[in-house]
């Protein structure tokens, strides 16, 4: 029981007034204000209900479920849990106008969002003075978050609005994705990850799979499929792959969503280990003049193959494999001006027993193989003894959207339609692993487009996709082919 100030004099009064009865009253013992009783009195009453309440406050922090700031952060530094302190996402991005004559200054600290406004959307800011020579119609600049956190890694186009107008600016636009932004922990989030560990301890569990990849600094979330029989494998892990030559690493959000691996020097070449017997299929991007590969297995010359085309992916060759052995997969670049290898497919009907499957999703869908190696270090730590874990990026549901709508008199149509498609570009990236994509959602995106505050659409009709969607496990969603009609 704790008492009051009030409670505790009141009790010492009584105390007192029992010598009181016994040895007669004198001014010194009278509980009159200001008197020696009194200002005694009150001092221990405080006294002991201060040391209560310190006792009580410690017992809450002696405790993960209860403990809370610098207290919270010791159980973490106890059990060697990391404590994220957050970080800002960063990018670029590109002012434009309209004419080229003069030059004009973008001020340092510019704010720019993927939103009009900072409530519903994301505000960055340049990262030093910009300015757009004579003669050109655009500069590009560097920009980080205002803020801390992933929600700040946004997707290429959606960062297209001026926070603080720009005399002379007509538009501004990411080209490519931000980067980077991590979350501060909270006290919830700090005291979840703390429970997991102390719950999954014992390591060589799924929970502690989960637990120790899902900690890692840019990581958002962690699926983890469990591959008990022969099934198909995603290799994207680049420690599957030997390069020999001038590989280099680059990227293309258009279509791989992150990194790809690619050189330019003939004969250069990259071998793959894979084994079972059904087949193989090498993933390769095109590129706009040709490029000659040739496919060896084991050694022999397969076929060769022309990786020319318009910036699309081919996905279709395909190497047997005959029996359970293993194999050696070689493709060697002949000729051209890129050879661009960003992965293989594996078909096997092997029986793999102790085979685990690591999606990660840092926010952006573009894992970098940075990260990717660190949570393949931070699994190779908490799993068992003869179970193989393949690292990955979380699978791209790519969603095509047709969209009939009926304009208001007063619309900006071309305007409107690419807000709307930003608008539900940018919701599809905050929905996480295994989330669900709702209807209703997309279209709130169409319905409530303002421009200056004037309404464009009258009513609309989301034909496809026709019902809403629910990602697996190891999918996050992308937007795809976003088709307009008029009704």
């Amino acid at each position: 029981m704790v008492l009051t100030v009030t409670e505790w004099k009141t009790l010492i009064q009584n105390k007192i007034n029992v010598l009181l009865n016994s040895a007669g009253s004198t001014y010194v013992l009278d509980f009159v204000v200001g008197s020696v009783a009194d200002t005694i009195s009150m001092s221990m009453a405080y006294l002991v209900e201060t040391t209560w309440a310190f006792y009580y406050e410690m017992v809450d922090q002696a405790f993960v479920y209860t403990a809370r700031g610098t207290w919270l952060q010791r159980h973490a530094n106890t059990f060697g849990v990391p404590i994220s302190a957050g970080t800002k996402a960063t990018g670029s991005v590109t002012f434009s106008r309209i004419g080229s004559t003069g030059s004009l200054t973008i001020p340092s600290a510019t704010g720019i969002g993927t939103s009009s406004e900072t409530v519903i959307g994301v505000a960055f800011v340049t990262d030093a003075i910009a300015t757009i020579p004579n003669g050109s119609t655009n500069v590009t600049t560097t920009v980080t978050a205002a803020e801390f956190g992933d929600h700040y890694n946004v997707e290429a186009g959606t960062i297209r609005y001026l926070v603080s107008p720009v005399v002379g600016i007509s538009s501004v636009t990411n080209a490519t994705a931000t980067s980077g932004g991590v979350d501060v922990d909270t006290n919830t989030t700090l005291r979840n990850k703390i429970l997991d560990y102390i719950q999954n301890i014992g390591k060589a569990t799924l929970g502690a799979l989960n637990y120790r990849a899902g900690i890692v600094t840019g990581v958002e979330d962690i699926s983890i499929l469990q591959r008990p029989f022969g099934m198909e494998i995603l290799n994207i892990d680049l420690d599957l792959f030997t390069y020999t030559g001038t590989w280099t690493t680059g990227s293309d959000n258009n279509y791989y969503w992150g990194e790809y691996t690619h050189t330019t020097t003939d004969t250069d070449y990259c071998e793959f280990y894979c084994k079972g017997n059904n087949y193989v299929v090498p993933t390769f991007g095109q590129t706009v003049s040709p490029t000659l590969c040739e496919v060896f297995l084991d050694g022999v010359s397969k076929y060769e193959f022309d990786t020319s085309g318009d910036g699309n992916t081919v996905d279709g060759l395909r190497v047997e494999l005959p029996d359970t052995n293993t194999h050696i997969i070689k493709l060697v670049k002949k000729s051209g001006s890129d050879l661009i290898v960003d992965s293989m497919k594996v078909y096997s009907n092997e029986r793999r027993l102790a085979t685990i499957d690591v999606y990660v999703n840092d926010g952006s869908g573009s894992a970098s193989w940075d990260l990717l190696k660190l949570v393949k270090t931070a699994v190779n730590s908490y799993k068992a003894a003869g179970i193989e874990a393949f690292i990955k990026r979380s699978e791209i549901y790519t969603i095509d959207i047709t969209i009939g709508v009926s304009w208001t008199n007063a619309a900006d149509k071309d305007t409107a339609k690419s807000n709307i498609e930003s608008d539900i570009s940018e919701y599809l990236t905050i929905i996480s692993s295994g989330g669900t994509i709702y209807l209703t959602n997309l279209y709130q995106f169409i319905a409530g487009q303002t421009i200056n505050g004037v309404a464009q659409v009258d009513h609309s009709i989301i034909q496809v996709p026709s019902v809403s969607i629910v990602l697996a496990e190891n999918e996050i969603a992308r937007i795809g082919t976003v088709v307009f009609y008029e009704l």
